[in-house]
């Protein structure tokens, strides 16, 4: 990831702070990158740390980051970042690669669509942002019934609530008769909305 990348994903990230937060399983499994490094992290607590090209083996134990004997520093959680401390002190956030989402189904039946979701991450140049997890959360909520979807959260003074059709498997969304987004819905059952932006994913709340 270019520093360029990274800095304007932190900036986003400090803007959307307020919204952001993501249970982790310890020690903190997955691949986290940050402009200079790349870190990655199996459940058992070993790994690999990329740092200017050469290939380091780490393992993560009571708290901190160790290449065989010697400690590299400490990581902890905060909101969506992983922040390593090296042993002089100097932090530097992580953030973390999203994983692959599930594949697209071609619903047929358009009750697969209907009931309540609600946003719980959002994916942004191939990072996952977790949402709806802190004191003064970012939400967004889908209220899906035949033929309509209720949209309301944040961002929306007033709730919105636009026609759909079923269409190619995926629900048409209509903001006018000439302009439509589409929610897909992927094998786990959740859903996703794609912009240019980002893809947001939703989970079922209720049926």
């Amino acid at each position: 990831m270019t520093g360029r990348l990274f800095i304007m994903l932190f900036a986003l990230l400090l803007l959307l702070s307020s919204a952001l937060g993501e249970d982790v399983q310890s020690p903190f499994q997955g691949t986290w990158e940050g402009s200079t490094v790349t870190l990655t992290l199996n459940e058992d607590g070993t790994g690999t740390w990329l740092s200017g090209g050469e290939t380091t083996q780490v393992v993560y134990k009571e708290g901190r980051l160790y290449a065989g004997d010697v400690s590299l520093g400490t990581l902890r959680l905060e909101e969506s970042f992983l922040i390593f401390t090296d042993e002089d002190h100097e932090s530097w956030p992580l953030m973390e690669r999203a994983d692959a989402l599930p594949g697209a189904l071609e619903v047929t039946d358009p009750k697969v669509f209907c009931g309540t979701w609600r946003a719980d991450f959002a994916l942004v140049s191939g990072f996952k942002i977790a949402l709806g997890e802190q004191d003064v959360p970012a939400e967004v909520v889908y209220e899906i019934e035949e033929g309509s979807i209720r949209l309301s959260g944040t961002g929306y003074e007033n709730p919105v609530t636009l026609p759909w059709e079923l269409k190619d498997g995926k629900m048409q969304v209509w903001i006018s008769e000439e302009e439509s987004w589409e929610v897909t819905c992927l094998s786990d059952m959740s859903l996703i909305r794609e912009t240019e932006a980002m893809t947001l994913h939703l989970k079922r709340e209720t049926e």
